[in-house]
């Protein structure tokens, strides 16, 4: 009897869980959008009082993008490599945990900003870890014709990214 009641339960209260869940996703997607309007008015200040405030507020789950732009503004804005290089690694963490987020999230500019703020830490080891995994994207765009253009702004970064990493292995080898 019990084992019924319990099922009975589940099947009635499983749709509300699952939109609870569902609400939070599309309340992180919301944030983003808006703390990207909020940039691209130039409104800076604004965009990233939201975005840390909803990162504080929901699951990290959901947070991936919100972290990416976290990420991006700590390392290219404010040069803190050091919180740049937390912010990516929650992104990432994020994705860990729903890799639904995959798309929205970006995740080359994730291992791209992480490689970066890693090398700028003198991080060598971790960077050439999080370079191996953008390098896979980052070729695979550039072969693609319809992405291709959505990866020339990287270009530059990583002749710079391979010059440092393999300057690195020849003055230790």
């Amino acid at each position: 009897m019990k084992k019924y009641l319990r099922k009975a339960i589940y099947f009635l209260f499983f749709p509300f869980l699952w939109v609870a869940c569902f609400n939070k996703s599309i309340k992180a997607g919301h944030i983003f959008v808006q703390v990207e309007r909020l940039e691209r008015e130039e409104k800076y200040k604004e965009a990233r009082r939201l975005g840390k405030t909803w990162l504080l507020k929901l699951p990290i789950k959901y947070t991936a993008p919100l972290w990416r732009q976290e990420g991006n503004d700590l390392l290219y804005k404010m040069d803190n490599y050091e919180r740049s290089l937390k912010a990516y690694e929650n992104a990432l963490k994020s994705l860990e945990e729903n890799p639904s987020n995959w798309g929205v999230a970006n995740p080359i500019q994730i291992y791209y900003g992480a490689t970066i703020s890693c090398l700028k830490l003198d991080l060598k080891d971790k960077a050439r870890k999080y370079f191996q995994k953008f390098l896979p994207m980052y070729e695979s765009y550039s072969q693609n014709i319809a992405l291709k253009d959505s990866v020339t702004k990287y270009d530059d970064g990583v002749a710079w990214i391979r010059k440092n990493l393999i300057y690195e292995i020849k003055k230790n080898g």
